[in-house]
């Protein structure tokens, strides 16, 4: 089976830039939440699935860690960046009832698993103010897959089936960036 799904997701994110000459070296870290969910329900029967069975996987949420190298042109800075990517999930399956001698309606959810992986990506920022940053960012992420355990049912009149799914995300982000830059607003004692 497999998933397509597109979602908005918002975060936050900290970091800090060293600036010699033109080029710009930087370390930033970022956590975005998201909605993203996707359930698949079989409309017929397929293999041991019946119809109305479904499997959900929920991101709840994704996090960065990343090293930064860039090139600065009066106000904007052009960049690369990447590193580590991390990424929780919880999937959940529903069987319906198996009939005369089978399970009943059964759920399970295999939760909170953290997955490991990288990112990649470029973008560019531009300086409103000498403290307040806009930008866009594009960034490739893959997080692997991992083995979930999705239960156990018991056809009708057959042996009991254990389930489990191999899932993973690799995904394509484009973000607007807006950074404020607190050492200048006074901020810290600095």
């Amino acid at each position: 089976m497999s998933i397509n799904n597109s979602s908005l997701i918002g975060g936050f994110q900290a970091g800090y830039n060293w600036q010699i000459g033109q080029w710009v070296l930087g370390l930033e870290q970022d956590y975005q939440f998201t909605g993203l969910k996707q359930t698949a329900t079989f409309a017929a029967p397929a293999g041991l699935f019946l119809a109305g069975d479904s499997l959900a996987v929920k991101t709840d949420y994704l996090a960065a860690t990343r090293a930064k190298i860039g090139m600065a042109w009066d106000r904007a800075l052009i960049y690369a960046a990447g590193g580590l990517e991390t990424g929780e999930f919880d999937v959940t399956s529903t069987y319906v009832a198996r009939g005369a001698g089978g399970s009943p309606v059964l759920g399970f959810t295999d939760s909170n698993k953290l997955h490991f992986g990288f990112n990649v990506g470029a973008g560019i920022d531009y300086a409103v103010t000498n403290n307040v940053f806009i930008g866009v960012e594009y960034r490739y992420l893959d997080l692997g897959k991992q083995t979930y355990n999705l239960g156990a049912f018991t056809p009708a009149g057959g042996a009991a089936q254990t389930v489990s799914s191999s899932v993973g995300l690799t995904a394509s982000e484009v973000t607007a960036r807006l950074n404020f830059k607190l050492g200048g607003l006074g901020l810290f004692g600095m």
